[in-house]
């Protein structure tokens, strides 16, 4: 088909009631399930809202959160992407007004034309080679008549960048308000570790010092010796090894808060077996609500910036239409410039139809057409993505619960034992030794419930992120 029969064609069809130039981009959204694969066991639960983070009940965490927000460097550059799609959006908006100017000019020109000045009566600018110094004052409107909808579809793809750059901001918002979640209770958990392992290494020096006593003695062999110091060290490193952890846990915490490390140590009160793990997940979440993941709002104001670019790059191959005027003066005189007699004007209607670009017109509206395609599976992806994050949240959450049910119950098993080998060493029973290694296996339990007690919260920041809590300006979900 040649160039002509092609842009005749694609005019005729454009020109029909209907045309795609003025209506929105079409999207063929995916219908989703109605419902989450995974549920939970839970008779009682606190609603999702969308500060989610306050259901923890810890007003230290509260305000570590509310401070990342409004000082993360991040996170500001993230807002200020927003303000700037949206001068996008308001240059484009100029292109549906007339353009106003004024134009003052000072010219020396030589008349090589045997006519009389338009511009002026005066008799020395008339005749065959005079030399004018010619000074014009005017004003122009320029409006570019948007024929094929072009304007307005460059101010609604602005409209749609601009809905993507809030998307985006909300991504790094419930990212961030996680991080600073689930940084806290690391620290947290690591304060009660470290005090565990402290206990620990003190209770397993003393045996290795009672045990190399034992040797000296001639009751025990030196391989036990060797073992007891063993135990010991592991202990000391598993301490130096959660010390390390937790500095730089403060020093990630200090960074998500906008702070610098060396001036900024933020504190950690309160123990994760304080938190009510089976209030904090709903059994059953609509599924209606993954609408509000920014992720999800992102990718289908993608799909409309590209099909709105896609409209404007159509509207290349028609010609452009424009209305222009000019008025003004024109005198060789300054102070003679402002008179009835020197007025000038002119206005008209232009048509433009550009013909040898035709490959770099049709290459535009290719791409833009592959893009747009492009951005509708993207956005049935992160459909696709969101249902399976969400159950993987859940199921992981279900099954982690159930494994912190089972740390209970041996931390339960651990302290009867620690109480009958107290009970059998005050009788004479059992020697202290023995005492002291149930009082390491308690404590080893508790360590164990602390670290299992974090995986579930962790689980929990989670299911609250994946469901996409924690946007700004959103109304609570109950």
């Amino acid at each position: 088909m040649s160039k002509r029969i092609f842009i005749g064609l694609l005019a005729g069809t454009l020109l029909l009631p209907g045309c795609t130039l003025y209506t929105k981009p079409e999207v063929n959204t995916p219908v989703p399930p109605e419902v989450f694969k995974v549920t939970v066991d839970a008779e009682k639960f606190k609603a999702l809202n969308n500060r989610w983070w306050e259901n923890f009940n810890n007003s230290q965490l509260n305000a570590l959160v509310e401070k990342a927000l409004e000082n993360n460097m991040n996170y500001q550059v993230a807002i200020k992407n927003i303000d700037i799609a949206q001068t996008y959006v308001l240059q484009n908006m100029t292109l549906m007004f007339p353009q106003l100017g004024v134009d003052y000019e000072l010219s020396r020109n030589k008349n090589i034309l045997n006519v009389g000045n338009s511009f002026t009566s005066a008799p020395e600018l008339t005749g065959n080679n005079s030399i004018i110094n010619l000074q014009t004052l005017t004003a122009t409107v320029n409006y570019e008549i948007d024929a094929w909808n072009q304007v307005h579809n460059a101010v609604d793809q602005a409209k749609a960048d601009k809905d993507t750059s809030e998307g985006n901001a909300n991504i790094f918002r419930l990212t961030l308000i996680s991080s600073v979640v689930t940084t806290y209770f690391q620290i947290m958990a690591l304060n009660e570790n470290i005090s565990h392992y402290e206990k620990q290494y003190a209770a397993a020096f003393e045996i290795a010092e009672l045990t190399e006593v034992q040797y000296r003695s001639g009751l025990v062999d030196d391989a036990l010796v060797y073992t007891a110091k063993n135990n010991a060290e592991t202990i000391l490193s598993s301490l130096k090894t959660a010390q390390k952890q937790q500095q730089v846990y403060l020093y990630t915490l200090a960074y998500l808060l906008g702070e610098y490390p060396e001036e900024y140590t933020p504190t950690v009160e309160g123990k994760l077996s304080d938190l009510k793990f089976d209030a904090l997940v709903p059994q059953a979440i609509p599924s209606n609500m993954l609408a509000v993941r920014p992720d999800i709002q992102a990718s289908f104001s993608s799909i409309l910036s590209f099909g709105y670019i896609e409209k404007q790059n159509i509207a290349n191959f028609l010609p452009s239409l424009s209305l222009s005027g000019t008025y003004g003066y024109a005198n060789n005189t300054l102070a003679k410039l402002i008179n009835q007699s020197n007025v000038l004007w002119n206005f008209g209607l232009s048509a433009l139809q550009t013909v040898i670009d035709y490959p770099a017109l049709y290459s535009q509206w290719k791409r833009s057409q592959i893009q747009y395609e492009a951005a509708i599976l993207t956005y049935k992806n992160t459909l696709i993505n969101a249902y399976t994050e969400v159950d993987a949240a859940l199921v992981t959450y279900k099954q982690d619960t159930k494994v912190l049910e089972s740390n209970e119950r041996q931390l339960y098993n651990d302290k009867e034992l620690l109480s009958i080998a107290k009970a059998q060493y005050s009788a004479g029973l059992t020697n202290y030794i023995d005492y002291l290694t149930n009082d390491i296996n308690w404590l080893q339990g508790n360590i164990n419930l602390t670290s299992q007690q974090l995986s579930v919260t962790q689980d929990i920041v989670q299911v609250y992120k994946t469901l996409g809590l924690g946007t700004e300006d959103e109304e609570e979900h109950g």
